[in-house]
């Protein structure tokens, strides 16, 4: 296993960022909510690359309304999504369908492929995604 360690948050995004750009068309990347990718979006949203890949969303809440403050998708959308200087595609849940619909939708957009890059972070209380 490869491990790299930044002495900044900022140096941390620009590596990211720079493995985003290197990635074909049409990528799948698997993205969080919360504050531990702040940096890696605010340098992302400049970018216009960003627009070639689809991003899926790692996580949601249950029966939590997606434009309530504290749900993922509302997260997303104010700390990526609507700060991308150029329009972005996500996949993500509908925190109302059962299971097996959101895991239908993610399978559908998916197409047969794997995820090309996953960003996790561990949150404040040591959870890694949901």
């Amino acid at each position: 296993m490869k491990c790299t360690t930044f002495d900044t948050n900022a140096a941390l995004a620009e590596q990211v960022v720079s493995e985003l750009s290197a990635l074909k068309p049409h990528s799948r990347v698997l993205i969080p909510s919360g504050s531990t990718p702040h940096w890696i979006y605010e340098a992302l949203a400049a970018t216009p690359f960003a627009e070639r890949l689809t991003f899926f969303a790692l996580d949601e809440w249950v029966n939590v309304p997606s434009e309530s403050d504290g749900s993922c998708l509302n997260m997303i959308n104010q700390d990526f999504v609507h700060k991308c200087a150029y329009p972005v595609r996500l996949v993500h849940f509908n925190p109302f369908a059962s299971t097996a619909q959101n895991i239908a939708h993610y399978q559908t957009a998916l197409n047969g492929e794997e995820f090309d890059y996953v960003i996790l972070g561990v949150g404040m209380n040591g959870h890694i995604g949901l």
